[in-house]
Parts: C-alpha cells; structure tokens; sequence
C-alpha cells in the first residue's frame, strides 16, 4: 500500500488485521496494545495519512475484504466476519460506501 514506508502504520495495520476476527480492532484496543494514549494515537495517524482513525482502519477492513473476495471458496458470510462485521448486511453497506458495487458484484468483475 501507499503507506509501506511507515513502521508506525505497519504496525497499526498489523494489529487492526489481527483484531478484525476477535473484534479487537477499535481506537482503545489498538492504542493500548502500542502502549501509547489514545489521543497520541489519534494525532499520529491523522499525521501519518490525514485521514481520522476510524476512516483508516475502515479502510484496512475494506482491503481486507477485496483481498478475501478474491478467493472464491469463502462466502460472503465468512468474509464479513473475517473483517470485523458482526453482519453480511452491514458488511456490504460498508463494502458497497467503499468500492461503489457490492461484494458478490466486486467478485465476479
């Protein structure tokens, strides 16, 4: 990504992917698992990408999710749980905010 040169990053990414599943992946949580506050963790993330944390970790839950659409074998059930979405409903309102299609269209493109 546009963002690879960043050990901060890498690691919010690193940890929010690994959140996804458990649900772990809010501002708290991440901010707690690297030791620093939440308004620290705010501040350098709005630094780093000019986006708000939430805007950025959507957005790593969205590429997520095209990367898991790629594989025909999950349903979109899975890959809605698999990036953090307690819902397939919810899952694409938020695919669809993002890629402007659903998921099911996304994949067969």
């Amino acid at each position: 990504g546009q963002y690879d040169g960043d050990s901060f990053l890498n690691r919010v990414i690193s940890i929010v992917e690994h959140g996804l599943a458990t649900g772990e992946y809010g501002v708290a949580q991440i901010a707690s698992k690297m030791n620093i506050s939440e308004q620290t963790f705010r501040r350098r993330v709005v630094e780093a990408t000019g986006k708000s944390p939430k805007v950025f970790i959507s957005a790593i839950q969205m590429e997520r999710a095209a990367r898991l659409l790629a594989n025909k074998q999950m349903n979109i059930c899975d890959i809605a749980t698999a990036c953090g979405f307690s819902d397939a409903e919810t899952f694409s309102r938020a695919f669809k905010r993002a890629y402007g299609c659903s998921p099911s269209h996304y994949r067969d493109r």
